[in-house]
């Protein structure tokens, strides 16, 4: 069984540019009306929605990172998530 990022033909630091534009590029060589088989074309499909899916390490999807500094918490925003 292969990873989502392998069906797209991606490494796992891919950003969401790249993602799309791989997963563009194999609906429409796997694509059943464009002679692609339509097993094919589904593990694409599934392998864009695994990567739409996905939830960034550092601060488990909710875009900033709590720090404790005793009794004090802060929170900064994820430089994963937020372009600054």
């Amino acid at each position: 069984m292969s990873t989502p990022y392998e069906v797209l033909g991606l490494s796992p630091d891919a950003t969401d540019d790249e993602i799309r534009a791989a997963y563009r590029r194999a609906a429409m060589k796997h694509h059943p009306d464009r002679g692609g088989s339509s097993e094919a074309f589904q593990a694409v499909q599934d392998a864009y929605a695994a990567l739409q899916n996905r939830v960034c390490p550092d601060c488990g999807g909710k875009g900033f990172i709590t720090t404790r500094q005793g009794f004090f918490v802060s929170k900064t925003p994820c430089p994963k998530c937020w372009k600054t």
